[in-house]
């Protein structure tokens, strides 16, 4: 029995953690409904003493309610003034907001970081949105906040554009700070219109995600996004697959509105764990030649990847190893015709080597991989490769490499490399060998 999650491209066992040990099971925000049967196999963890709770604006039926009580107006006043120098407010003003914003303390906190960032009064805010609020059939909370923001938020329009196009409620810190730079991912934190997590992830609530959608924006932000993933594709660190897992959506509908080429938009969809990929895409990928994008060594990739994800669309073993073959074919014609830089020469030896391993030709293989290290010796994707196919003593060097690699700088090293260099350290008898000086696996 599994109750199984995707996140950022991992499956996890919900019931399984559950049912073994003692958990509390969040579940944030529902907006759909629950089948009768849902906790059905979390009998169980209930037995132990593992607990669900659920945050919905609705109602499910057949299951505990616990109203929240609005927050009493003293403990919604101290947030709504904390930090204000006192001339900044009367009692009459703050009166009038908490009974505008029903006493939301994050609409509160919005308020008054608005008033510390734009140095006005309370009252300033109340005159810029009476005049609107009182034409509006149904003054929400999120209409209030749409107020606030259009009237006050100088500065923030272009922040407030991009979240709008992105369309997520939560961001890497470091994909954010690329799109919108520092200092707008310090004035969003300003106006509590983000909160920072401890694991480097920034987070939007429900109804600034909602107000945000609302606004006017006719922008896209494709090339600044593309720009940081395609300076950063070569590592792939946590920060990069965290965040295209995060944009995955955004990626899938890119792709399914633009023209079929191998760049960095396609590169991202290959690389994506979803499902449902387009088995058309990757086909129309796959068939391109080398040749014809020797002056591109990302499209060169994309095409080489689009042919070994094609491999799990494809049931005829033929057509499997046909796209291989010709991957090995085009890197041996290119490499004769064209003088290609350091870089690219390792690249294309290196994915050479893979294709051959997936033929199950491993001293070739092996050959490839060789060959793409000697012109890159601290090509950790390639010392894993080879370590996979080197006897186990041979492995030591190799595995030593990328640990030292990931230790020295761990944003540097791709969070699959690593991983995959743990499972293949795990079949050494001793796995202290290939640690370095002063390290030990615990």
């Amino acid at each position: 029995m599994s109750m199984q999650i995707n996140r950022f491209g991992t499956t996890s066992n919900i019931a399984g953690r559950f049912n073994t040990t003692r958990t509390l099971l969040v579940i944030d925000g529902l907006d759909i409904g629950i089948a009768s049967d849902f906790f059905s196999e979390l009998e169980a963890g209930f037995v132990i003493g593992s607990k669900v709770l659920i945050s919905s604006a609705g109602t499910i039926d057949a299951l505990p309610k616990y109203h929240l009580d609005r927050l009493e107006n003293e403990c919604a006043k101290s947030i709504l003034i904390n930090g204000l120098p006192d001339e900044s407010y009367d009692d009459s003003s703050v009166e009038y907001i908490l009974k505008e914003s029903g006493n939301h303390p994050l609409l509160l906190a919005i308020i008054r970081d608005t008033i510390k960032s734009e140095n006005v009064k309370l009252i300033d805010i109340i005159n810029d949105i009476t005049p609107l609020v009182q034409y509006e059939d149904d003054v929400s909370k999120e209409t209030l906040l749409k107020r606030v923001l259009l009237s006050k938020s100088t500065g923030l329009e272009d922040y407030l554009k991009v979240l709008k196009w992105l369309n997520v409620k939560i961001f890497d810190i470091d994909f954010l700070r690329h799109i919108i730079g520092i200092g707008g991912v310090k004035k969003l934190k300003q106006r509590s219109l983000l909160k920072e997590e401890d694991n480097e992830l920034l987070v939007m609530h429900d109804m600034i995600a909602l107000c945000v959608q609302g606004l006017d924006n006719t922008e896209d932000f494709e090339a600044k996004m593309f720009t940081y993933f395609a300076e950063r594709v070569d590592c792939a660190n946590y920060h990069f697959q965290r965040s295209l897992h995060l944009n995955a959506k955004k990626i899938v509908y890119l792709v399914s509105n633009s023209e079929r080429k191998p760049d960095i938009l396609h590169y991202l969809y290959l690389l994506l764990d979803v499902g449902g990929k387009d088995i058309d895409i990757i086909a129309t990928i796959a068939q391109m030649r080398l040749a014809d994008y020797v002056d591109n060594v990302i499209a060169m990739e994309v095409i080489i990847e689009a042919r070994e994800k094609y491999r799990y669309f494809e049931s005829l073993k033929e057509e499997l190893n046909k796209y291989d073959q010709s991957t090995i074919d085009e890197i041996e014609e290119i490499m004769i015709s064209n003088d290609f830089d350091i870089v690219t020469m390792h690249k294309l030896f290196h994915h050479q080597g893979k294709a051959y391993k997936r033929l199950k030709q491993d001293e070739e293989a092996l050959g490839s991989f060789i060959k793409a290290l000697e012109l890159d010796i601290n090509a950790l994707h390639t010392r894993l490769q080879i370590s996979r196919l080197v006897d186990k003593d041979d492995k030591v060097p190799h595995i030593k490499h990328i640990f030292s690699s990931y230790i020295g700088a761990p944003s540097e090293v791709a969070l699959t490399v690593i991983l995959a260099t743990i499972e293949e350290a795990g079949k050494l008898k001793n796995v202290e060998d290939c640690m370095p000086e002063g390290y030990s696996f615990i």
